[in-house]
């Protein structure tokens, strides 16, 4: 049985749903953390910046749950509702501290965000098709550049910043739940960020995705180069406590999954409405003829 379309059909139930969604869910989670006990209203630390991206955060979280819901694709609602729970309980749990609004926020940033935009794409994929969505060939080798993408990064910092990512073996025993549980979402944004554009590639013919990648990985390699050159070795490059390019590239990469998908979408939009060498559908046209298939 297919899900609804989004392509067909009056979008403005989208719209509104997506509307009501990104103005409820912010006022949500105001009222919730004005109701948590704390030294000091947490509102006083916030400057434009904070309130933008706290506003933006929640905003497109909130819009893409109630659009997720109207399509029904109720597993991702799940998903995108665990994952600011668990953003907000994570001081507590972790630390035995009281939820604090900038975690919240960073976690549902990091987390949330990529974890709705790649579950509402598969879920509703599964909707739209009449068969199983199974892993193929396909996924296999996006799973192996994904990992080679990891480790590369490892290998970089490794020779650039003297500080390997990864823990070694002996390390692992060593580090606590939480600490585990940011190294396995930095990993797999990591490996996200690798074979993603892989999927998009080979099944959409999308060729923007791959070269945001390389581009951002790119740019990220050369300039924390050019920082290791400040300090001669064997101390090595002083870096100090600042993030290197490459340190942001790694942290953010779940964030930048989303950018690529967002532009591998924009690419995949403009191709189709403009005829230039169109990409195909990412899935079968559902049985009944709901949409007229291109050619």
């Amino acid at each position: 049985m297919s899900g609804p379309s989004v392509s067909g059909g009056d979008p403005r139930p989208l719209l509104r749903a997506g509307f009501a969604g990104a103005v409820a869910l912010p006022l949500v989670v105001t009222t919730v953390l004005l109701a948590l006990p704390g030294p000091s209203p947490w509102w006083r630390s916030f400057d434009a910046g904070l309130w933008a991206a706290f506003v933006g955060v929640f905003g497109a979280v909130g819009a893409m749950l109630s659009v997720a819901w109207a399509l029904e694709c109720r597993v991702a609602v799940v998903v995108g509702l665990v994952v600011p729970i668990g953003a907000a309980a994570w001081p507590t749990l972790g630390f035995g501290e009281v939820p604090d609004a900038v975690s919240t926020l960073v976690g549902t940033a990091v987390v949330g965000v990529p974890a709705l935009v790649l579950g509402v794409s598969l879920e509703y994929a599964a909707r739209r098709s009449d068969r199983r969505l199974r892993p193929t060939r396909v996924e296999g080798v996006a799973l192996v550049v994904g990992v080679v993408h990891l480790l590369a990064i490892d290998c970089l910092t490794a020779t650039l910043e003297h500080r390997p990512f990864l823990p070694r073996p002996t390390e692992v025993v060593h580090v606590d739940v939480a600490g585990m549980a940011l190294l396995a979402v930095v990993v797999g944004g990591a490996i996200l960020l690798g074979g993603v554009p892989v999927v998009l590639g080979r099944r959409c013919r999308l060729v923007v995705p791959a070269g945001f990648v390389l581009l951002a990985f790119g740019w990220a390699t050369y300039r924390t180069w050019l920082r290791s050159l400040g300090t001669l070795p064997p101390e090595g490059p002083g870096f100090g406590i600042s993030p290197t390019p490459l340190t942001l590239y790694l942290w953010g990469g779940s964030l930048l999954v989303v950018a690529a998908m967002l532009l591998g979408g924009l690419e995949y939009t403009l191709r189709r409405r403009l005829g230039i060498a169109p990409p195909p559908a990412p899935w079968p046209d559902p049985p009944g003829g709901e949409e007229p298939r291109e050619s």
